[in-house]
């Protein structure tokens, strides 16, 4: 039986210790200072101004052995609810965690979520009927093979259980991401499928109540395929997106209509290129946002491509530092322009949390680096800036940071 716990979390900061379980989860524990600029150019960048960030606030959450954040979402009232998983001292079990705060990162609530097994929130959404939705995955603690299956759960606005589901048969099914359609109750959980070898993008059409509207599967033929993110169309559907590819996969956008049709799709770059993200532009088109293989050498970069309704390319920029570089989400800014976030390593082997500020030409206006912490998910706030989340010193971990 599923049980529901809650969990207090004392004000100030904590900075528990752990190790990190769960196969899909990359997370890096790090080692260095405070937070400081980053020597990281933009190849295709032109912009050379570098504005200065502001961070309003930063704090660590919980008090257990390990605590990751991989989502969040902004509530109505200008706070934020923080998704992810924590585990207790002395045991292997991870739980789905779930933390609401205020506009100055101060904790309101904080509930874990799940029973005996290794349980994960990758993603939430604010539900305009009222609390949120959380989607990820759950997987038996004691099996010898990583076996996860598909998680969403409806919780109202004090973080109490409406409905949980699982969704999906056989195989091995995760969700990356909760998208909720801006003019209806319909919800849309996309990630991943595995089964016989193959990996296939997933789609889940989902009512309010949590029921299955359609079930979709994309590519997966001989290949190994993932769903990553999607975002609402403005008008009708979804993009979905992530990668495709056994050898050296290339990035992958499909687009869908609100029955789950293929509309079309694209594939771009190759050589470990994927797409995280993608945010809905307000005049038309598409922010994709995730990482490529460097050109001049065997180094990821990150990389920000616009395309237009139909996924036709607009511009491309890509983004480099030392050694690796990764983008994993995305912000739009009342103003104009977005704030990227991602993780950063230098030739050291030291990483550190990555934002990047870009105008409406993605050309990058300031860059900014978090020592010893990553970065999973970013949201606006109610008054500009942004919260950036993750984890740091093997504890969740957010930011407010702003121009």
């Amino acid at each position: 039986m599923t049980v529901e716990k809650r969990m207090i979390i004392p004000k100030g900061q904590s900075r528990d210790k752990g190790i990190l379980c769960g196969a899909l989860l990359l997370t890096i524990l790090f080692t260095g200072t405070s937070s400081q600029a980053q020597n990281v150019s933009g190849r295709s960048t032109v912009s050379a101004k570098q504005r200065p960030s502001v961070v309003t606030w930063e704090r660590h959450y919980g008090n257990r052995e390990f605590g990751n954040f991989l989502g969040v979402a902004r509530a109505p009232d200008g706070g934020w609810l923080l998704a992810g998983a924590t585990r207790q001292f002395g045991t292997q079990d991870m739980d789905g965690w779930a933390v609401r705060i205020d506009q100055r990162g101060q904790p309101l609530w904080a509930r874990t979520y799940g029973g005996p097994e290794k349980d994960f929130l990758k993603s939430a959404a604010w539900e305009k009927g009222g609390g949120w939705i959380l989607g990820g995955w759950r997987a038996p603690a004691a099996a010898l093979r990583w076996q996860p299956r598909a998680w969403a759960l409806r919780i109202d606005a004090l973080g109490d259980m409406v409905w949980q589901r699982s969704f999906g048969e056989g195989g091995q099914n995760w969700i990356e991401a909760v998208v909720v359609a801006p003019d209806s109750d319909f919800l849309l959980f996309v990630g991943t499928h595995q089964e016989g070898g193959s990996g296939f993008g997933w789609g889940v059409r989902v009512g309010s109540s949590g029921e299955t509207l359609w079930e979709r599967l994309f590519g997966g033929t001989e290949n190994l395929d993932y769903f990553y993110g999607g975002a609402a169309a403005p008008h009708n559907g979804w993009l979905l997106l992530g990668k495709t590819g056994f050898f050296a996969p290339a990035a992958w956008a499909v687009r869908v209509d609100l029955g789950g049709e293929k509309k079309w799709e694209r594939k771009i770059g190759a050589g470990e290129s994927s797409f995280k993200a993608v945010l809905a532009i307000s005049g038309g088109g598409w922010l994709l946002i995730g990482s490529t293989m460097s050109k001049t050498g065997g180094n990821r970069e990150g990389w920000v491509l616009r395309v237009d309704a139909d996924g036709r390319f607009v511009w491309e920029r890509s983004f480099t530092c030392e050694a690796n570089c990764f983008f994993d989400a995305a912000a739009p800014r009342a103003a104009g322009g977005w704030m990227v976030v991602g993780t950063t390593s230098s030739k050291n082997g030291t990483s550190a949390g990555w934002a990047v500020r870009l105008d409406a030409n993605g050309d990058r206006l300031w860059h900014r680096r978090f020592d010893r912490a990553s970065f999973s998910a970013v949201a606006q706030g109610s008054a500009g800036g942004w919260v950036l989340v993750g984890m740091r010193d093997s504890a969740g971990f957010a930011v407010r940071i702003e121009d």
